[in-house]
């Protein structure tokens, strides 16, 4: 048998309004074009271009935050810079994740442009840092994360950008292979679906608020001034940047001509959102009080019922600690229709996140059984499993030989294609909120598709030492108790 393992990435739908997903209604036309972004470096170097550029708004809403490094220092002195010519800013980032990228070594620097915004009269920008402090003083539980990844430029202007990912913003993020769709107007003259998902933005930074349970006015001054220029910080990405850098910004900031055919233009889209704090709050109940494993994202159940029905779906995931019910679905989909399945996993010496907590994330054996007997119950079913392999990602061309860590968070499924930032387990189905959007068009799916081809370049079968039994999962260097207990002191 073949082996490819998913991570599986939130489809955006039509979802009951009486569930805890929000579904957004759309504009029609969408009056959008977007392209796609792989190179993590390209990525960030757009977003921090794109915050220079802006002349009204900037909308920043990421689950991890680096703030000393090459990704952080620059994006911190852009956005200080943005605030101080009078741009309105808003940012809001998670203090628990930037705690383990700093291995715990303690707070990571709160530069989060206070002492700019606090020094303004008047001024109507806002910096949320949500701390484990705020979600223990709310009734939080500390596992509770804004887990989106967005940045909105200029929204609701005619040069209007939307950057929605599955890439958090830090050094460490730029070399993982991930996924960024760029929206933008088709017609500048004409509203377009970045609307809805400032609309998006705007439940969020809500929601942020209320987690904070604080005034907006609060703002603590940052423990260092950021820096006065960029230039030496940004070598580094700028070393890691594609060939295709200069043209992407070309096309998208200087509306030259796209002679290379890189904007798509989608015939559908769809945004939702699993706003599990928002749910919390109508139900007027404290979240100590959830029964969180009835809280099942129905934006899970969305891509469940996706993967159930696809005849052929290929995903690329972050870890293998899915729900039961998008096992389930998976199995079902090769026992009913004998569907092909292909999934991308992070592999034994891939995998940080598994040397950090143990391998709690990698594949089971108990799983692998499972969906061994899903194949071999339908002889038209397929299952392929891949495993990042570092050593051919070092010998690849391209930003595929950058990649250390698959943090994906795609899929295509008989053509639809979904980015999100949902991992398809039980930290993200009964405690994020999550963002996730899905397109349809051929050459949408056909640039995925091709996304993925290039992913097999760097991915290889699994080997013995991935393939986990239950007592391998409880060897935790780092487990939920010690978190709970390290939580106390921050």
């Amino acid at each position: 048998m073949k082996y490819f393992f998913p991570f599986f990435f939130i489809l955006s739908v039509f979802f009951d309004s009486s569930s805890h997903a929000k579904v957004y209604v759309l504009p029609d036309p969408l009056n959008i074009k977007i392209f796609f972004v792989e190179n993590g470096h390209d990525d960030f170097l757009l977003k921090l271009e794109a915050i220079e550029r802006s002349t009204a708004t900037v909308d920043v809403f990421t689950h991890l935050q680096s703030y000393d490094d090459a990704v952080g220092k620059p994006l911190i002195s852009a956005l200080n810079d943005a605030i101080k010519r009078g741009v309105r800013v808003r940012f809001a980032a998670e203090q628990m994740p930037s705690l383990f990228e700093n291995k715990l070594k303690g707070n990571a620097p709160f530069d989060l442009l206070t002492k700019t915004i606090a020094s303004i009269p008047d001024c109507n920008s806002r910096a949320y840092h949500l701390t484990v402090s705020d979600k223990r003083r709310s009734g939080f539980s500390i596992f509770d994360f804004f887990h989106h990844k967005m940045e909105l430029i200029n929204a609701g202007r005619s040069d209007e950008i939307a950057f929605i990912s599955g890439r958090n913003n830090s050094g460490l993020s730029v070399r993982d292979a991930d996924f960024t769709v760029v929206i933008t107007r088709n017609d500048p003259n004409k509203p377009s679906a970045v609307s809805t998902i400032l609309e998006h933005f705007e439940d969020s930074w809500h929601e942020a608020s209320l987690m904070k349970g604080l005034g907006s006015e609060e703002l603590r001054v940052p423990r260092w001034a950021p820096p006065s220029t960029k230039s030496f910080e940004t070598q580094a990405l700028l070393d890691g940047a594609s060939n295709e850098l200069q043209y992407l910004k070309n096309i998208l900031f200087e509306s030259r001509p796209d002679t290379k055919r890189r904007f798509l233009i989608p015939t559908q889209m769809n945004l939702t959102s699993n706003s599990l704090f928002e749910q919390l709050r109508a139900q007027q109940q404290s979240p100590e009080g959830i029964q969180r494993d009835l809280l099942q994202s129905d934006n899970e159940q969305f891509i469940a019922e996706t993967i159930r029905s696809a005849k052929k779906s290929r995903i690329s995931l972050m870890n293998a600690d899915f729900t039961p019910q998008i096992e389930k679905a998976i199995t079902e989909a090769l026992v009913d229709h004998g569907a092909e399945i292909e999934l991308f996993l992070n592999s034994e010496e891939s995998d940080r996140v598994a040397h950090t907590f143990g391998k709690q994330f990698l594949l089971s054996a108990r799983a692998l059984e499972r969906l061994e007997n899903a194949v071999n119950a339908n002889p038209l079913a397929k299952l392929k499993i891949y495993f990042l392999d570092p050593s051919k990602a070092a010998t690849a061309k391209g930003h595929l030989g950058q990649i250390k860590y698959n943090h994906g968070k795609v899929m295509i499924a008989d053509g639809k294609v979904i980015i999100s930032s949902d991992n398809l387990n039980r930290g993200s189905a009964e405690h994020n909120s999550e963002t996730a959007v899905s397109f349809e068009g051929e050459a949408v799916s056909q640039y995925v598709e091709n996304h993925f081809n290039r992913l097999e370049t760097i991915f290889r079968a699994p080997e013995c030492n991935e393939i986990l039994d239950a007592s391998a999962r409880s060897q935790h260097p780092i487990n939920r108790m010690l978190i709970k207990t390290l939580s106390l002191f921050f």
